[in-house]
This record gives structure tokens, sequence and C-alpha cells, in this order.
């Protein structure tokens, strides 16, 4: 609900909750997944052990 509050205060022309609810969740989940996969990465990159061979 803070999303859509933040978003009503930066729009003139608000939608209705419902509405947006369901991309709501998804730009959420999105915002999780890529948070996840980059602590992933992070972790991997930390974990590797990388010998240059030239």
């Amino acid at each position: 609900m803070a999303m859509y509050d933040q978003y009503k205060e930066q729009s003139e022309e608000v939608t209705a909750y419902e509405e947006v609810k369901a991309q709501l969740e998804q730009q959420i989940k999105q915002q999780k997944s890529q948070e996840e996969l980059g602590k992933l990465v992070q972790k991997l990159r930390e974990d590797s052990e990388i010998e240059v061979l030239i």
C-alpha cells in the first residue's frame, strides 16, 4: 500500500488501488528477484578462484 500512496502523491490522476494492485505486486516480485540475483552473483564472485595463465 505504501507504493500506492507514494504514487498517489506524485500523480494528479489517481487510479484505484484495486486496479493497480496486480502491477504493484509484479513490480515488487521483480524487484526482490533482482535483489536475490545480485546477491547470488556477488557470492559467486567472492567464492570463485580465477587463475590467469598468460
